[in-house]
């Protein structure tokens, strides 16, 4: 009779590794004997060989019993009839002989049980349950408080677990617990605790691997896993891997190398650069190049009053590194010079216009010609053109008065008329004189006038 009769997921090398153990421990306590404890039975490939051994005084099962489980390789295995009553049957057919009273089967997790359950004289474990790191580390925190301080813990599919698995010594150290974690071929992990460490180091000196290498592979083998499909493919019937059917825009192309078909990205908008690092690679994209912008007009200003330049003036968006060029001033409106009133000559504006006469509006007459003065080429008299202005306070030197055709020749044939007398330098004068508003004064020649005009005549 073969002690693996029943179809279990186990390579050969996995089965000499766990026969080992089981004689370790069945050596160690001789007569008195062992029990088992199994989380993860399935169809009890692995309790077969403890079921048909006479040293093993009982056996306890533990199976949530679910229709798939989840695995660290992000897949979900299926398990097909799955049930207590599946695995009882199946090795009632491989060992007729065999007591099956000592099985104790129990539907549930580790977290559910207390030690009362188990038995504190249980001496080896196996962990075959889920394969995530979560619950592998889980169900051996359980198993500690629900077995004795000499036993062996051994974790099934190690190289899915390794992370798990490294933190197993150290929590055992901060316990206050030793241990001695061995790596037996070919995914087969064995912590051994109290009495069974002397035992477990001496039994699997030659035939143990190196740990470090071990974890090194078995990430790498993880990687490949999620690059491609996976190299030794489960057996037919037992934990057949469900994987998710590619569509046919993500399967890669012929004759490219396999991996891991990535999420299409959406395309970047066209005012944003896509130069960034992705979120997978850390790889930044080559940017396209970036067209250039055309400009846009500024909005149109209401026209001021007055006469304007027909040219608009157009503003541009500044481009970078292009010198923007000032804008050209528009021209200003020509405001008109309001009219002196007074009529008098545009150099004797800047006077005080004269009092306006009192009583009824009289009609105006015609104006009177101011006197002719001599033409001198020296500087002007003191007091008569050096009158400071009112906008800037500086000195504003009058013109010279061009005398009229008359006054000319007066001033050639009479002798020079007495100029009026005028104000002192240091008192200028703000207005002029009151002309007299008799009608005697404004009909009457003036006789100097009169003799000129003879003069020229004759």
């Amino acid at each position: 009779m073969s002690l693996f009769s029943v179809e279990t997921q186990t390579s050969p090398h996995d089965r000499r590794s766990l026969l080992l153990l089981q004689n370790i421990v069945a050596s160690y306590y001789g007569e008195r004997g062992y029990k088992y404890f199994e989380i993860g039975s399935h169809l009890g490939g692995s309790i077969l060989p403890h079921l048909l051994d006479e040293r093993c005084q009982g056996i306890v099962s533990l199976d949530a019993r679910t229709p798939m489980q989840p695995d660290e390789r992000g897949v979900s295995f299926r398990y097909k009839e799955n049930t207590t009553a599946a695995m009882m049957g199946t090795l009632a057919k491989a060992a007729p002989q065999a007591d099956l009273g000592k099985i104790r089967a129990i539907d549930g997790t580790s977290a559910q049980l207390t030690p009362a359950a188990i038995g504190m004289d249980t001496r080896l474990v196996l962990i075959d349950g889920e394969h995530t790191n979560r619950a592998a580390f889980a169900d051996f925190v359980n198993v500690l408080r629900l077995v004795g301080k000499d036993v062996i813990i051994a974790f099934h599919d190690a190289n899915l677990l390794v992370d798990a698995i490294w933190n197993v010594p150290a929590m055992l150290s901060f316990l206050g617990r030793p241990c001695e974690v061995v790596m037996l071929p070919d995914v087969v992990c064995a912590v051994a605790l109290g009495d069974l460490i002397a035992p477990t180091k001496a039994a699997t000196r030659d035939v143990r691997m190196h740990a470090e290498n071990f974890y090194q592979n078995s990430k790498r083998g993880l990687v490949e896993f999620h690059q491609g499909l996976p190299k030794r493919p489960p057996q037919q019937g037992l934990g057949v891997p469900l994987v998710m059917k590619q569509p046919a825009a993500d399967r890669p192309a012929e004759g490219s190398p396999p991996g891991r078909p990535q999420p299409a990205r959406p395309a970047a908008p066209p005012d944003r650069r896509p130069d960034r690092p992705t979120a997978d690679r850390g790889v930044p994209q080559t940017a396209p190049a970036e067209r250039p912008r055309p400009a846009r007009p500024a909005p149109a200003r209401p026209a001021a009053d007055g006469p304007v330049a027909a040219a608009a003036v157009e503003r541009t968006v500044p481009v970078e590194g292009v010198p923007e060029r000032p804008a050209p001033r528009r021209p200003q409106p020509v405001r008109p010079v309001p009219a002196d009133l007074s009529g008098r000559p545009e150099g004797e504006q800047g006077r005080a216009p004269s009092r306006p006469p009192e009583g009824p509006a009289r009609p105006a007459a015609a104006a009177r010609p101011a006197p002719a003065r001599p033409v001198s080429d020296g500087p002007a008299p003191a007091g008569t053109t050096d009158r400071p202005t009112a906008d800037k306070g500086t000195p504003d030197r009058a013109p010279a008065q061009r005398p009229l055709p008359g006054q000319a020749a007066a001033a050639r044939v009479l002798p020079a008329q007495p100029t009026p007398q005028e104000p002192a330098a240091d008192k200028p004068t703000m207005a002029e004189p009151p002309r007299p508003t008799s009608a005697a004064s404004v009909d009457a020649p003036d006789p100097a006038l009169a003799a000129a005009a003879a003069a020229s005549t004759a």
